[in-house]
């Protein structure tokens, strides 16, 4: 999948190099596609000026009507859904399905994303002129399977 700067993602199949498809997958007034994660279980697209993360599931049925998730004409069949967050997106990171992801606003926000549950939920608020947040990375971490052995120092102050 290739992002246009116009909104449209074009489908490809690049073992043969062949152009399938291309839909319209944001509204106008956005600056174009940012950035595109797909997995077996959903496709997200950020904008590169919204405040909105648009997401298809991929599970196979929408509604009533069933699909083939793995056929590539059928990508963004699936039910659509977005979330919405305090600033445009700078960084993200998603976890291996999609289902959750890590977000950096242009705010200074940092932000938990559940396409699942349909929540966002912001988990800090960084300002430090200094030292600005560029990326987040996501990891799972079980309860219990590490203990903080000492406090770092604080480059930044949280809300």
């Amino acid at each position: 999948m290739i992002g246009l700067k116009s909104g449209y993602v074009w489908v490809t199949d690049t073992r043969v190099n062949q152009f399938l498809y291309n839909v319209k997958v944001l509204d106008e007034g956005v600056d174009g596609v940012q950035r595109i994660y797909s997995s077996h279980a959903r496709i997200v697209v950020e904008a590169s000026n919204s405040q909105v993360l648009h997401c298809w599931d991929q599970s196979g049925r929408n509604g009533d009507k069933e699909y083939s998730a793995y056929n590539p004409y059928n990508f963004f069949m699936g039910v659509q859904s977005t979330l919405s967050i305090d600033g445009n997106v700078k960084s993200s990171s998603y976890d291996d399905t999609g289902n959750q992801a890590m977000v950096l606003s242009t705010s200074g926000s940092m932000w938990y994303l559940s396409w699942i549950e349909s929540v966002t939920l912001r988990l800090k608020y960084c300002h430090n002129p200094q030292h600005s947040v560029s990326s987040a990375e996501f990891k799972y971490v079980a309860p219990g399977e590490f203990t903080i052995e000492k406090e770092q120092d604080q480059l930044y102050s949280f809300d």
